[in-house]
C-alpha cells in the first residue's frame, strides 16, 4: 500500500527537481569555485593579458573548453546521481518499511515518463551552463595588479560565485516548474475545449 503513493513521489522528485539541483549544487562547490578562482587567479597574474598580447581570445582559449567539459560531465554524472538516489530509496523502502521490491519499481515506473528523463538531461545541461558561465564572469571579474587584486581574495571570490550559483540554479528550477505547471493546465483546458 505504501509503495503506491511512495514510488511516484520519489520518482518525480528525484528525476524532475531533486536529481538535477543537488548535482547541481555539488558540481557548483567543486568545479564552479574552481573555475572562478583559476580564472581570477589568470587575471591577477596577467596571463589574460598575455593571451590578448598573442592575439587570443580569453573567451575561446580559457572558458570554452571548460563549456564543453562542464557540459558532458554534468548531463553524465547526474543521471547516475539520480539512479543512486532512487536505488537508495528502494533500499529504504524495502528494508525499512516492508514495500515489495516489485511493487515499488512498478508503481515507479508508472509515474516516469521518457519527457521526464529527458527534461532531467536537459535541466542538468543548463544548469551546468549557469555554472560555468557565472564561474568564468566572476573570474574575469576579478581585478589584476593594476586594480589592486591579488591572488589570495580568489578563494573568497569562488564562494560568493558557489553561493549565488547555488541562488540562481533554485530561481531556474522555480521558473520551469512554473512554467511547466501552466504547460499541464493549458493542455488541460485544450483537452476539455475540443472534446
Amino acid at each position: 500500500m505504501g509503495g503506491d503513493f511512495l514510488a511516484p513521489m520519489i520518482g518525480i522528485s528525484m528525476i524532475k527537481e531533486l536529481g538535477p539541483l543537488l548535482t547541481a549544487i555539488i558540481i557548483s562547490g567543486r568545479n564552479g569555485s574552481s573555475t572562478t578562482a583559476e580564472i581570477a587567479t589568470m587575471v591577477v597574474g596577467e596571463e589574460i593579458d598575455a593571451l590578448k598580447t598573442m592575439g587570443l581570445n580569453p573567451i575561446q582559449f580559457v572558458v570554452v573548453p571548460k563549456f564543453w567539459a562542464m557540459t558532458l560531465t554534468h548531463a553524465f554524472s547526474e543521471p547516475c546521481a539520480t539512479v543512486v538516489g532512487i536505488t537508495s530509496s528502494i533500499v529504504v523502502a524495502v528494508f525499512y518499511l516492508g514495500i515489495y521490491v516489485i511493487a515499488f519499481v512498478g508503481e515507479l515506473l508508472k509515474s516516469v515518463a521518457l519527457i521526464d528523463v529527458v527534461e532531467n538531461i536537459i535541466k542538468s545541461v543548463v544548469f551546468s551552463w549557469l555554472i560555468i558561465w557565472v564561474g568564468a564572469f566572476h573570474g574575469f571579474k576579478s581585478q589584476g595588479r593594476r586594480g589592486g587584486g591579488r591572488p589570495g581574495n580568489n578563494g573568497e571570490r569562488g564562494d560568493r560565485h558557489f553561493y549565488r550559483d547555488c541562488g540562481r540554479c533554485h530561481l531556474f528550477v522555480y521558473f520551469l516548474t512554473r512554467i511547466h505547471a501552466i504547460k499541464r493546465i493549458y493542455l488541460i483546458l485544450l483537452k476539455k475545449k475540443f472534446y
